[in-house]
């Protein structure tokens, strides 16, 4: 599989948008461990991945981590989650694709409050302004501090985190085609004895090729 890293700068809204926009879940599927060997050979020939990229966007000081997969068969794999149903729960991939997912959570929870905290700054800056200078100076600053910090800190800790949720999400991807291999029952490769696919499931009473 290969594996790619990029960065790119976008100058304008509407381009972000459109970049946000084209992604969308897939569904994948496969046959169980006991299906016909064939069955099995012909859906990792089908599925299993090509190239994985990792894309990193900026524009005005906000950064954006996409993660793509490409499947044999052409499909586009845009969000990691999709692919647990076609790797074992305790497979590599999947624990990493687990890991992303909480990492991503803590992100968009962390990026909220950053607004939270820089809307909440903006109101204490109005209303100071708006004001005669009467009330409690010390508190408004203390206003204006907590919400600053809060607004810089939540955003500094939104980047970290989609930026870990962003490299588990392309280990889960480099990890992909042996959950698949295992999800399948196969081995595929020299490496497992036979020229291109070997039958590992408990029904296969001998060792087996497909194609």
């Amino acid at each position: 599989m290969r594996v790619v890293a990029g960065v790119r700068g976008v100058s304008g809204l509407v381009c972000l948008a459109i970049l946000s926009g084209c992604a969308s879940h897939v569904s994948l599927s496969v046959p169980p461990p006991n299906a016909p060997l064939a069955a099995r050979a012909e859906a990792y020939r089908l599925l299993h991945s090509t190239s994985a990229t990792q894309t990193v966007t900026s524009m005005r000081g906000s950064t954006s981590f996409d993660n793509e997969m490409q499947l044999a068969n052409g499909t586009t794999v845009a969000y990691v989650e999709d692919i647990l149903p076609v790797v074992p729960p305790d497979s590599a991939s999947a624990e990493y694709v687990r890991s992303s997912l909480s990492k991503r959570s803590k992100g968009h929870t962390c990026s909220w409050l950053g607004v939270a905290s820089t809307v909440a700054f903006g109101a204490i800056l109005f209303g100071l302004a708006s004001s005669s200078g009467s009330g409690n100076r010390t508190l408004t600053n203390t206003g204006l501090a907590v919400t600053g910090l809060g607004a810089v800190g939540f955003g500094i800790a939104n980047y970290f985190f989609q930026s870990s949720s962003s490299n588990d999400a392309m280990e889960a991807y480099r990890h992909y085609n042996d959950g698949l291999e295992q999800k399948l029952s196969i081995c595929v490769g020299p490496a497992c004895g036979a020229s291109v696919i070997r039958d590992t499931s408990e029904s296969g009473s001998a060792p087996r090729e497909g194609k």
